[in-house]
C-alpha cells in the first residue's frame, strides 16, 4: 500500500490563502452555517478559511498521479483537531483519498519545545503500521530525518505543479527498519 504524509499549514494554505480566504462573501458565510462540521460552526468556519482549493483540487491531482489512495496527517492540525473534522473540512474542498490515521501526538511540552523531529513522528507511525510498502511525504518543514520519498514544499506558495511533477519521481519504498526480522 502507498501512504502519504501530509503536513497542512503551508502546503494545503499559503501566505495568499491566508489573506484571500479571510474575505469570505456572504453566500459564504452561509454556506458555513449549513455544511461544515459542528466543530468548525464553532469555530466560524475556519477551516473553509484557512484551507486553498486550489491547492486542494493540486493534493488531488498529486494523489491520483502518484496512485495514492492512503493518508496519513502527520501535521500539527492532529493536535488540534479530530481526524474526522480534518477529513471533513478537506472534503469541502474536492478530496477524496482516504484518511487511515495521524502520526502519534505530541506531549504540549514537546509541542512547545519542538523537540521531537516531524521525520521521527513518520518512523514512529511506520513502525507500528504494517502493510506500508511505499511512501511520499509532503511538508514545508525539513525536519523528516533523512526518510526517503520527501518534497519540501515552500510554505509561502503552498502546493505547486512543480511540487507535483517532483512527488511522482520522489515515491520511494519504506525503509528497512520498519521491516519485521523474520526468525
Amino acid at each position: 500500500m502507498r501512504v502519504l504524509f501530509l503536513d497542512i499549514d503551508g502546503v494545503l494554505n499559503s501566505m495568499l490563502t491566508n489573506v484571500e480566504r479571510r474575505l469570505l462573501t456572504i453566500e459564504e458565510h452561509e454556506l458555513v452555517d449549513e455544511t461544515l462540521p459542528e466543530i468548525d460552526r464553532k469555530l466560524g468556519g475556519w477551516a473553509l478559511k484557512t484551507l486553498d482549493p486550489v491547492l486542494i483540487s493540486r493534493l488531488c491531482t498529486l494523489l491520483e498521479a502518484c496512485d495514492i489512495q492512503n493518508v496519513v496527517i502527520s501535521s500539527n492540525w492532529k493536535d488540534s483537531f479530530p481526524l474526522a473534522f480534518i477529513d471533513g473540512a478537506l472534503r469541502l474542498h474536492g478530496f477524496d483519498a482516504k484518511i487511515i490515521g495521524k502520526t502519534p501526538d505530541r506531549t504540549a511540552e514537546q509541542r512547545l519545545s519542538d523537540v521531537v523531529s516531524r521525520g521521527k513522528l513518520i518512523k514512529e507511525w511506520l513502525k507500528n503500521n504494517s502493510g506500508v510498502t511505499e511512501m511520499l511525504i509532503i511538508d514545508d518543514r525539513t525536519d523528516m530525518d533523512d526518510l526517503p520519498g520527501f518534497v519540501h514544499i515552500n510554505g509561502n506558495t503552498g502546493l505547486t505543479e512543480y511540487d507535483i511533477e517532483s512527488a511522482k519521481t520522489r515515491v520511494a519504498p519504506i525503509p528497512s527498519f520498519t521491516k519485521k526480522k523474520r526468525k
